[in-house]
């Protein structure tokens, strides 16, 4: 047996090899679907696309061979990576380079063999495409040119290997790299804000009280910033899943319009909502839709000067392709406003993201130009359209159309059982433990507890949050996510494991904000999760909503 020489590349061709990161991968199609073509082309028994590492060959796909390697000293496929064309061994028994090859007087009786190289744009040859018979034979001309096609399509899949891997690997360090840098801003806006908060209640003179609203406007700003940041890179990488869910639209459009009341006041503009339609209650995502109303009156009043906007709500039969079918409901919004305007060609290109109708634009009034782009996509991703109409000095008008469900009966009567429980139980004070390791934050989470009416006791752990649920005072924990000797989701855990912590109310503090940390936390036992920076409000309505929920996955 002669062993195949060492190419003159071979480290540097190993290295390309190892860059493809394709070694030891699970089993492809892709790959498979060419081995189970050329075994019916070349009419062989045996198909591999076999790849030259140092000391083995190692097959990403084979027909008619049970192993996924062999040493590379017996491996035919190591001549041939040699070879710029097509390497044939007509008959292995007459050849003095194979013959007493272990693959040839062993199984797999190798007595045919025709490779040919897989070679990288810059001339590395990684392994073969081939095919092996067990008795001789010869390949036509037309056999080999569809083995040298195929080996051409295989290296294909071989770049699209290692660019999917190479997307994924930079997708998942832009995911991290947001995460970490949202984590990083909102655990201190958090006490920043919190603490901004606590003083609007105290006695400030004008300039003081000036100070601290513009503190809790720019952390506010910069919060939506954050958020536009990671919402944006959700959408892009498929990473939004809607919800369906009933809820009152009328009760959805007061809580956003309420939210624009300061700003209105402060440019003294007028906010108009028009809404010609019966209280309604839908079914469908309402996170979603808060956000798309929510972006499109921020936008209105960020670029209205004098005047006014106005939210219109319809409820339409059909709007274009959208058509409303039964039990079912076709939803016009419309934003309306008297601002600077938009130039008509420069409408379409506003809902890009990052940008905004000139530079002079972001300088004046701020901003990352991302809200549009996030309502536009947010609105295909409902199943919606939007359209936008404007004039230069005439202002700008933005009408979203989105299908929703009908909410049954029942369910409409549900919503409003809830409503009326929760304004019961916002007055009833409760025990609650704060399990939270940073004091700023401690402090804010038991200060926003006493202005609730509620009884605030701190632990800084996880292992002393178990001790003091085991001691039945509290009624309700609010338990900080990351903690040192034990975070907040075994804490949880365990709590959960035990009778006295089996119902009790847990809600999640935390400064990750994506939605699959979110599950995460809910997994462990958590009923809930504020998102730091939290407001009083937010506490409040968690408190209200879940201190006689049921622990999730709990019968």
């Amino acid at each position: 047996m002669q062993p195949a020489a060492l190419p003159e590349n071979e480290t540097a061709r190993l290295e390309k090899l190892r860059q493809y990161k394709i070694l030891d991968t699970l089993p492809d199609e892709s790959f498979d679907c060419i081995t189970r073509l050329l075994s019916t082309i070349l009419d062989v028994p045996i198909a591999l696309v076999s790849l030259i590492d140092n000391q083995r060959q190692w097959f990403k796909s084979s027909v008619g061979l049970n192993t996924r390697e062999t040493t590379r000293d017996v491996a035919f496929c190591s001549h041939a990576i040699l070879q710029e064309k097509v390497f044939i061994v007509p008959d292995t028994a007459l050849d003095p380079r194979f013959s007493d090859n272990p693959l040839v007087t062993g199984g797999p009786l190798i007595r045919f063999y025709a490779g040919v190289p897989l070679t990288t744009a810059d001339g590395y040859s990684l392994g073969t495409l081939c095919g092996i018979d067990n008795k001789p034979r010869e390949l036509s001309s037309r056999q080999i040119l569809q083995l040298e096609d195929l080996a051409i399509i295989v290296m294909d899949a071989i770049e699209l290997h290692r660019a999917r891997l190479n997307a994924e690997q930079a997708e998942q360090a832009e995911a991290d790299f947001l995460a970490t840098m949202s984590h990083e801003i909102r655990a201190p806006l958090n006490g920043v804000l919190g603490l901004a908060q606590l003083l609007t209640d105290t006695k400030l003179n004008k300039s003081q009280r000036r100070k601290v609203d513009d503190i809790l406007s720019s952390g506010e700003i910069l919060v939506a910033i954050i958020n536009d940041v990671l919402d944006l890179s959700k959408i892009n990488a498929g990473g939004i899943e809607l919800e369906s869910h009933p809820f009152n639209l009328q009760a959805l459009i007061s809580t956003v319009t309420l939210s624009f009341d300061a700003v209105a006041d402060a440019k003294r503009l007028k906010l108009h909502v028009v809404d010609s339609g019966e209280p309604l209650t839908i079914s469908g995502d309402s996170l979603r839709l808060r956000q798309i109303l929510w972006n499109l009156l921020s936008n209105a009043f960020k670029f209205t000067d004098a005047g006014s906007v106005t939210l219109t709500i319809a409820d339409v039969e059909d709007a274009g392709d959208l058509v409303a079918g039964p039990g079912a409901h076709v939803l016009q919004f419309s934003v309306k406003d008297t601002g600077a305007g938009i130039a008509p060609e420069r409408l379409n290109a506003i809902f890009g993201a990052y940008i905004q109708e000139t530079s002079a634009t972001t300088r004046k009034h701020g901003g990352t130009g991302l809200g549009l782009s996030i309502v536009k996509k947010l609105t295909e991703l409902m199943g919606g359209t939007i359209v936008a109409k404007s004039q230069l000095g005439e202002g700008s008008e933005f009408t979203v159309n989105l299908p929703f469900d009908a909410a049954t009966a029942e369910e409409a009567n549900a919503i409003s059982l809830d409503g009326a429980e929760d304004d019961n139980n916002e007055t009833q004070p409760l025990n609650v433990l704060v399990a939270e390791d940073n004091d700023i934050n401690a402090y804010i989470a038991l200060a926003f507890l006493e202005r609730l009416g509620h009884a605030g006791r701190r632990v800084e752990n996880g292992n002393q949050a178990i001790a003091a649920a085991n001691e039945g005072w509290a009624e309700l924990i609010l338990m900080d996510v990351h903690m040192p000797v034990m975070d907040g989701i075994d804490a949880t855990k365990s709590i959960r494991s035990t009778t006295a912590g089996k119902n009790l109310p847990i809600i999640g503090l935390t400064a990750d904000a994506f939605a699959q940390q979110h599950r995460r936390f809910k997994r462990a036992g958590m009923n809930d999760i504020l998102t730091k920076p939290y407001t009083e409000k937010q506490l409040a309505d968690s408190i209200a909503t879940h201190r006689l929920a049921e622990v999730p996955g709990r019968p």
